[in-house]
């Protein structure tokens, strides 16, 4: 069962990170909807595996049970916590991509004079 969830979280990685670097190289692909939602996928999964692995660490230098908690809670708190982040930052590059749309529209524009 943790298999095909594990397996979710990183095509949420993949996925995420093909679309984020479309969107940060393209201006005109960060301009549309899907890319808040690419980053948001990607530092969702980075955001679990994140905290399973922090997890697996504190298991074999500290204590079990706390080990045992962020496995379990690492789920939802990074896929939450990381969606919500990664969207942020998503919305963040499209505000960039309008601006630099602008600027190239203005310097077409001024060039074509």
């Amino acid at each position: 069962m943790l298999m095909p969830l594990m397996g979710f979280f990183l095509m949420l990685i993949i996925l995420g990170g093909i679309g984020s670097l479309v969107a940060a190289f393209d201006p005109y692909a960060a301009k549309k909807a899907s890319a808040p939602f690419a980053v948001a996928a990607l530092f969702s999964g980075i955001g679990v595996y994140g905290l399973i692995f922090l997890a697996v660490f504190i298991d074999a230098y500290m204590s079990r049970g706390v080990a045992d908690f962020i496995g379990i809670a690492g789920i939802p708190i990074g896929s939450i916590g990381g969606a919500i982040f990664g969207y942020r930052v998503g919305l963040r590059r499209r505000k960039k991509a309008d601006d630099e749309l602008q600027l190239r529209e203005q310097e077409e524009a001024s060039e074509n004079l």
